[in-house]
């Protein structure tokens, strides 16, 4: 079988294949799938945050953020407010519980970060870094409708 060598392809087959051992250990044990584990790690570090700053934050559609954010409330780990400047407006915050459950996967997520970091040297990871900013930039620039 032929491998595809495309960049894009290769981005895609590393996020699987790190999403696969987060749905194995954290999906069973904790019932948290990975983009509720993405918003909560979003509000943890920034709280009432609003589901469009989260979606872009993330880079994520409304409906996926929509449906993260239902799974956070039924296990109790998220709340809505009304934006008291603009009534429109939900902000979302982790529960005490929320921050809990952060507090207890992240530990255990960061070493399975530094152990997949560790197969490159300080230099190469400053310019994954790098090379990861750029990327991200020209992406949202091409997924913004304005941009030519």
């Amino acid at each position: 079988m032929a491998q595809d060598h495309s960049p894009f392809f290769r981005i895609l087959l590393l996020v699987d294949l790190i999403a696969r051992p987060f749905a194995r250990v954290y999906e069973r044990s904790h019932n948290i799938k990975l983009i509720e584990w993405r918003v909560m790690r979003a509000l943890r570090s920034t709280p009432g945050l609003s589901g469009t700053e989260l979606g872009e934050r993330l880079g994520l559609d409304k409906m996926a953020i929509s449906r993260a954010v239902r799974g956070l409330e039924t296990n109790e780990w998220l709340i809505r407010a009304v934006d008291p400047q603009d009534h429109r407006r939900a902000l979302l915050t982790l529960t005490e519980t929320g921050v809990a459950m952060c507090d207890q996967i992240r530990p255990s997520s960061q070493a399975g970060e530094r152990h997949l970091l560790s197969a490159l040297n300080a230099q190469e990871q400053r310019q994954l870094d790098v090379i990861l900013e750029k990327l991200i930039v020209r992406a949202r620039d091409m997924a913004d409708p304005h941009t030519p």
